[in-house]
Order: C-alpha cells, then structure tokens, then sequence
C-alpha cells in the first residue's frame, strides 16, 4: 500500500464529528495545546518522568495502531507494512519522515530501520518553552515508533534517537533495534514500558525538595548566626582583654591583704566578697576568651568512661550534701578516642554542673555510656539525665545561644562553647527536656 492510499483511506464525518483511518479514531488536536501540557509535566515532575509518560503514551498509540490497521488494510510484506509508520507521522503532521532505511528478516528477528524527522512537533514545542537542550526531546515519536515496529515484529523493539534538533543537531535522526541490542540504555527505555508510579514518584520529589528547603533553612540560619558570632566574638575578645589585666591586680592586693593583714569584721568579710567576685569575673572572662578566639585541641588516646569517673570525683561531696544519687552504666570495652582532656574535662564539667543545679532539693543523676557501630559511623553516645526541674520549651530554644543564661551567676556561655568544643573532637549535643521531669543531655563522638 503507498503512502497515498493509506491517506486517502481516512475519512472525515464533520456530522459526527469524526476521524478514521481504517477503524481507528483520530483528533486533531493544536500542537500548542499539547506543548503547554508537556511544560506542566516538566516543570511539575522534570524531565526523566515525562519522557517516560510520553514515551509510553507513544508506545501504546503506536502499537494499538499497529494491529488496527493490519485488521483494516492488506499488506504486501513487512517492509511495506513497517513503512507505514513512517507514513502515518506524516498524515497525521508528526513530522515528516525521511531517507528511510528498512531490513527486516523472514523470521523478524533481525530488524534495523534509520530515517530522520523534518519539523518534528515535539522540538518545535520544546524549543518554544525550554530551548535547547542536552538530550533528544521527541519522546512521544520515538514511543509511537517503538509500539507499531514492536507489534509488527512480535517482541520489543526501540525507536531512540541518535541526533536531535531539540538539543542543536542539524535533523532528528533515528534508528530502531530490538530491545536487546541497545544495552543499558535499551533496557532504561524498557523500563518505561511498565507502568510509571507518578505518586510516588511526586511523593519522593516533594521529600527531596523538602529536605533541600531545610537545609537551607539550616545553612542560612547557621550563617547568620555565624556572622553575628564573629562580631560578638571579636568585641568580647577585646572587652575581656581590657578587664582581665586591672582584674589580676584587684585579685593579687586582695588576697596579699588577706595574708598580711589582720582584719576585723567586717572589713575580713569584705575582701573575701572581693576575692570571691574576682574569682568568678576571672571564670567568665576565661569562658569569653574560649569562646571568641581559637583554641588549638591536643589530641591523645582517651577513656570516655575513665574521663567521666573522674570529673565525677570533682562533685562527689557536691551531689552527696545536695542529696544527688547517682546511677553509673558505663560499657565495657569501649573504644578508645582521640581528643584534648581537658577540652573534653571541660564539657563533663559544665554538664555535671548543669544537671546538679537543675536538681536543688536532690534527685537522681544517670550517666550511661555505649558504642554505636551501626548504622556507620561508629561513635561513642554518653546520656547524662537529670530527675530535676527541666527546662521550658521556649528556653530550650536559646540554650546554645551565647550569653543566654536563666541563672544569677552565669557566663551564659558554657552550653555554647561545649558545643564548640564538640564539634572540634567531630562530635555533637543535643538536649531533651519536660518540665516537672527532667532533662537529657546526648552526647556524641564518631571514631
């Protein structure tokens, strides 16, 4: 059957409103129309979802047609018949199908056709809504190509594209082989023949941008929080620098007056207040300079558990008049870690402290220590939890901001600066807490 005869056999019922060709209906429906739908579908699931929902559209109108018109029309051969596929793009203005090369076995086994697309549609739309691109864009064509020549020949066979107009080639060119000889690609193509799950597939794309929404939420907070660490940092460096020096002589007459002087009340009270403040202002400076200049980390093997037992001895008369019970689960064997002891001091030290305050009229303190290897990384989690008066949800918040502190006598700056110093030794904090029960401080340090 030639091309002309295929044509002149489709009919126009305006009554009806319709269209065969043989008994199979067909539209005319406006290229725009459908180059606007194939804009939702890309900006709504991207690229790689599309060309599978057009490619299986193409497929199944392709292979439908295929059997229709081998019901309605006489063939000479196969090579007649798979002509007519090409025939079809143009009656139906696809495109315009030329230099058409066609071998096809007796068996069918053996089938190769190339040709080439002039003004495929599907590149005119694409190019109107994205431009060019760096992959072939006639989905919908090689699908319809692929279901006829797959019905024709009894198993699968793949029309892809070799060259593409859609992404700066000179022409569409083409070839169609069975399944098999394409490789990956041929089997990526096959993949689409099953049905396609678009939930899902919406689902996983929504989580994904999620993910990527909030971590850069994450990144954005953590910048702005950063810059204004630094400027809070540099202005308290130079603060504590200046008081530090006038401090350490108010300390040293103080306490050379309380040695070489006999005091009477209530003079004797006085310089203790003084020596007793001085003190203090020396801790809080200390905590300001750790804080808002580098510290190096001297790393060397350590016991986590050993470590713990003996910050633990620091506050042994502390939790015992404060009628504090503790609860010791350490694990056995646990691997050994290499970072600085008296940065690592420094953070079991300002926890104990916290979970003692939380606990004024006693309580019980657990310290648990376990080795985590799976999932990867292996690290080393210590949970510290308090049975005191816990913390409020919007506290909870603020708690690793600098300077923020609920107590009297505070720096405001421990939680901070443990948390600087675990993110040096690659480790992490977090805080859980109800009011009226407790709180739990999770610690955390990859191996």
């Amino acid at each position: 059957m030639k091309p002309e005869d295929l044509a002149a056999s489709m009919k126009i019922d305006f009554q009806a409103g319709h269209i065969h060709l043989g008994k199979n209906r067909f539209l005319l429906f406006s290229t725009d129309g459908l180059g606007f739908l194939r804009k939702d579908l890309i900006n709504t699931l991207g690229d790689e979802i599309t060309k599978g929902v057009l490619f299986r559209l193409g497929y199944q109108a392709g292979y439908i047609e295929a059997i229709n018109l081998a019901k309605d029309f006489s063939w000479e051969n196969d090579q007649e018949r798979l002509q007519a596929v090409c025939d079809l793009h143009t009656i139906k203005g696809l495109a315009q199908p030329v230099d058409i090369k066609i071998e096809v076995a007796p068996d069918k086994k053996h089938l190769y056709m190339e040709g080439k697309w002039l003004d495929s549609f599907e590149v005119e739309q694409h190019l109107k809504h994205f431009g060019l691109e760096k992959h072939s864009v006639c989905w919908t064509l090689e699908g319809l190509v692929s279901g006829y020549v797959s019905a024709v020949i009894g198993h699968t066979a793949l029309c892809l594209e070799t060259a593409c107009r859609g992404k700066g080639d000179p022409a569409c060119s083409w070839q169609v082989k069975p399944a098999a000889e394409w490789g990956r690609t041929g089997k990526e193509m096959s993949d689409f023949l099953r049905s396609i799950d678009i939930r899902g597939r919406i689902d996983l794309l929504e989580q994904i941008v999620d993910e990527k929404t909030r971590a850069l939420k994450e990144t954005h907070e953590y910048l702005l929080r950063a810059e204004k660490l630094v400027a809070i940092g540099q202005i308290s460096a130079k603060i504590a620098h200046e008081i530090r020096n006038p401090l350490t002589v108010v300390g040293g007459f103080a306490n050379l007056i309380q040695r070489r002087t006999r005091l009477k009340m209530p003079e004797k009270k006085y310089v203790e207040i003084i020596i007793s403040e001085v003190g203090r202002l020396e801790r809080f400076l200390n905590d300001v300079l750790t804080y808002s200049t580098e510290f190096p980390i001297e790393r060397r093997q350590l016991n986590i558990n050993k470590l713990i037992i003996e910050v633990l001895l620091l506050y042994e008369d502390t939790l015992a008049r404060s009628g504090i019970a503790v609860h010791q689960y350490l694990e056995e064997d646990m691997p050994l870690i290499l970072g600085d002891k008296k940065k690592l001091e420094e953070v079991f030290i300002h926890l104990f402290s916290n979970a003692v305050n939380a606990m004024p009229k006693g309580g019980h303190l657990r310290i648990i220590t376990s080795h985590m290897p799976d999932p990867p990384p292996s690290r080393l989690r210590i949970e510290i939890a308090d049975s005191g008066v816990g913390i409020p949800a919007d506290v909870l918040d603020k708690i690793f901001e600098p300077f923020f502190t609920t107590k009297t006598i505070s720096s405001g700056l421990g939680l901070t600066v443990s948390r600087e110093i675990l993110k040096r030794h690659n480790g992490t904090i977090k805080i859980l807490s109800e009011v009226g029960k407790g709180t739990t401080v999770i610690v955390e340090l990859i191996l």
